[in-house]
């Protein structure tokens, strides 16, 4: 049996002893000092002292010295963007600082991928992407920010065994070597590291490494998988997926922060733990990133970095320091960076309506199972005054009685509206409502307000309910924007909604990046043990958009994502240390394709599903653009893009928020980088496949053909016909040229 009884959960911002300056902080670095100040008055209340978090945030200053000189730690910087380290208890003292614009902690990202493994079934990874010949990606460095990562796989290895990885680092541990990069986690930049380490200390799945493989993955099973860029160098940066960043103590960093605790051990035992080891280490994933951009300047390179994580996009939660530090990396001409859109789209969680109107709509709590209780985040931007209701029905005493909550944003401290405790037969609190609410000023004039929504288990509602809802309502005078969060928070539509609007992902919503949609063109796959089946489901049919793939337009109403590229049934490296290390699930053995020994140790090809496998086919062609044009930028790749792209739905016109400018093709959009477009206007875009043999040149497919070869500045050199599909070249010096066959196609050639 239930009763209910009304509980005040508003977190609001508690005085200390000096108020921090709101107007300077993040939406998440609000929240988290928040909670930190109400920790810290209860405990003081208690006569406890409370622990004290180490932060790794972005702050913009006018010089190092203005943060030093408050005691935080500073890293790196781009322009005026520092990566710091501090306890939370120093934010709010540093916020009223003359000398500081913006304090901004980072959310942890979530991978954008689908847990279960599969198999795309050809031979080629990039499945339905046309690739050059003359280009292989030697000369250019590809990066991928991810984790799970197998630094022995024989993708990232030369012919000769010799690795093709030229750094990994992992922020996580300190294994093996103990020499982090800034005193943060441990660099890998020898063969003899990268050897001994095996992999990141988070294997225990294989998303990076896949990821790395479809990018740049060298040919294996004498060449029967091969990524894109596949002459090219790699560096693998361990993202920041979990809060917890090793921080070795016997560095600068790390004397300086347990420094604290040698400190509170002298003065006080009983607050000998002040500085947890629970670490917010936001800024230690762009730390990486910064520096694959500064190496491959340092080497002469360009770069592509791909990104194949993300945070669903609110107002709340705006990263718009991360979007001035990536504006900066790639002002660089040569450094391109890449992003999935994310996988979100299957889910209905974006409303925007005019002032006065009402909405009305079911909301779909989604626990992570059905007993949990975990608050989840509904966002309500606004100029204007809201009140926004939720209700819904629970079995109280021998009846069902409709229960409601409120909250209305003139009055925040009402402590009747916001939440109601229903105690079970022990007495034990479950709730229904908003359990904290948080509040941040955007510069625009609106205000952004986070309801962290928490219902009771499914088991409270009444019998028969399978899943929890509530009715939800939302009164506002002036126009305004309701958003769930991704996986949890869903209108009346929910999960499984196909292409839902307002669900492309950060970073991949910055002008600076190329965002990248997932397209299918393998519905099923046969695995090892000789079963057909698929890594998960998609509602729509080959040749088009995945239905879950992320969906523009941006909350601020630009296209998005860019471009889109095969990311169903993807199949690419597994990873050794999750075989060797762990008993594998069942889903991960379905999605197995191939294994083999190397010197006693099994190494596999396994396949997935996501946006994050789209990205990377995307980063390996971008990779073999770089080597043809080091040069190159973000505009004339989008413009490569848009004359070039593939029009999957033919009744759409584009851009458009689906597809962007469409399916890349890697060998069209090289003809229109390169110019030979124009150079030789009659060359067709269709690639044909060849091999060379010396002097002697086989058209794959063709019999009798009229061959015609140029060199790129549209020169024509010979012109032929070929017998049996096969022509002697000339002598020529060495370099690209382009061939014509007939009608039917072209490709290039490198002598």
């Amino acid at each position: 049996m239930l009763c209910t009884l009304a509980v005040l959960l508003f977190i609001g911002q508690v005085a200390t002893a000096q108020q921090a300056d709101y107007d300077k902080l993040s939406g998440l670095m609000i929240t988290k000092l928040n909670e930190y100040e109400n920790h810290e008055a209860q405990a003081r209340l208690a006569k406890k002292v409370v622990k004290d978090v180490l932060l790794m945030p972005l702050v913009k200053a006018d010089s190092e010295e203005t943060l030093t000189r408050q005691g935080v730690h500073v890293f790196d910087h781009v322009g005026n963007i520092y990566f710091t380290a501090m306890p939370m208890s120093r934010v709010a003292e540093l916020s009223n600082d003359e000398g500081v614009a913006r304090i901004e902690l980072l959310e942890t990202p979530k991978l954008m991928m689908d847990q279960t493994p599969g198999i795309v079934g050809v031979s080629d990874i990039y499945n339905a992407v046309s690739l050059p010949q003359a280009y292989t990606g030697k000369g250019v460095l590809v990066g991928i920010s991810d984790g799970m990562f197998d630094y022995t796989h024989p993708m990232f290895q030369n012919a000769n065994g010799t690795t093709r990885i030229r750094w990994a680092w992992d922020m996580y541990t300190g294994r093996g070597t103990k020499e982090g990069y800034l005193g943060i986690g441990s660099l890998y930049d020898t063969p003899e590291k990268l050897a001994k380490a095996r992999g990141s200390i988070d294997s225990v799945g294989i998303h990076g490494t896949h990821v790395a493989g479809i990018a740049a993955g060298s040919p294996v099973l004498n060449g029967k998988y091969r990524g894109i860029a596949y002459e090219s160098d790699i560096a693998l940066i361990t993202a920041d997926v979990s809060n917890n960043v090793y921080v070795d103590e016997n560095t600068t960093l790390g004397n300086l922060l347990y420094a604290d605790v040698e400190r509170a051990k002298r003065g006080n035992a009983e607050i000998a733990n002040y500085v947890e080891r629970d670490y917010y280490g936001g800024a230690a994933c762009l730390l990486g990133i910064k520096r694959f951009f500064d190496y491959a300047t340092q080497q002469g390179m360009p770069a592509v970095l791909n990104c194949s994580w993300g945070n669903s996009e609110t107002y709340y939660n705006d990263f718009s320091l991360l979007e001035e530090v990536f504006n900066e990396l790639t002002k660089v001409p040569g450094h391109i960076i890449v992003s999935s859109s994310g996988n979100d789209s299957d889910t209905d969680y974006y409303r925007a309506k005019k002032a006065n109107e009402t909405l009305s709509e079911t909301l779909n709590y989604m626990g992570a199972s059905d007993t949990d209780e975990s608050p989840y985040s509904l966002y309500i931007t606004t100029k204007g005054n809201f009140k926004v209701f939720l209700s819904a029905t629970f079995p109280i005493g021998e009846k069902n009685e409709g229960l409601a909550v409120m909250f209305d944003s003139q009055k925040p401290n009402d402590k009747d509206s916001h939440v109601l405790s229903l105690l079970d037969n022990d007495y034990t609190p479950h709730y229904f409502g908003f359990k904290a609410v948080y509040l941040r000023d955007l510069k625009d004039g609106r205000k952004a307000y986070r309801l962290d929504v928490t219902m009771p288990q499914l088991s409270f509602f009444p019998q028969g309910t399978t899943t929890r809802k509530a009715d939800l309502m939302v009164i506002c005078d002036q126009d305004y924007v309701v958003n769930g969060s991704f996986s949890h928070i869903s209108f009346t539509r929910g999960f499984g909604t196909n292409l839902a609007d307002h669900t492309v992902s950060i970073p991949a919503t910055y002008d600076c990046v190329l965002a990248v949609g997932a397209t299918n063109h393998r519905s099923n796959y046969v695995n090892q043990a000789g079963a057909s089946t698929s890594t998960t489901y998609n509602n729509f049919r080959e040749g088009l958009i995945v239905s879950w793939s992320g969906t523009g337009p941006t909350f601020d109403g630009r296209t998005k994502p860019d471009v889109c590229a095969p990311g169903f049934n993807i199949i690419s490296a597994d990873n050794s240390n999750l075989i060797k290390s762990f008993a594998i699930g069942k889903g991960h053995q379905n999605g197995i394709v191939e294994q083999w020994q190397v010197n006693g140790r099994t190494y596999g090809m396994s396949a997935d599903s996501g946006t994050s496998m789209a990205a990377p086919v995307v980063s390996g062609i971008v990779a073999l653009w770089l080597q043809a044009k080091p040069s190159l930028t973000l505009t004339e790749i989008k413009d490569a893009l848009a004359a070039t792209a593939k029009h999957l739905d033919p009744e759409i016109t584009y851009p458009n928020n689906i597809f962007g400018y469409g399916e890349i093709d890697a060998y069209a959009g090289l003809l229109k980088i390169l110019n030979i477009d124009t150079a030789i206007p009659e060359l067709p875009r269709q690639q044909v496949q060849v091999s060379l043999n010396g002097q002697t040149l086989r058209i794959e497919g063709q019999g009798d053909a009229l061959v015609t070869i140029y060199n790129l500045n549209g020169q024509q050199l010979l012109n032929t016909h070929a017998t049996d599909g096969t022509v002697l070249l000339p002598n020529l010096p060495n370099g690209v040229y382009a061939v014509k066959v007939g009608n039917q196609g072209s490709t290039l050639i490198r002598l």
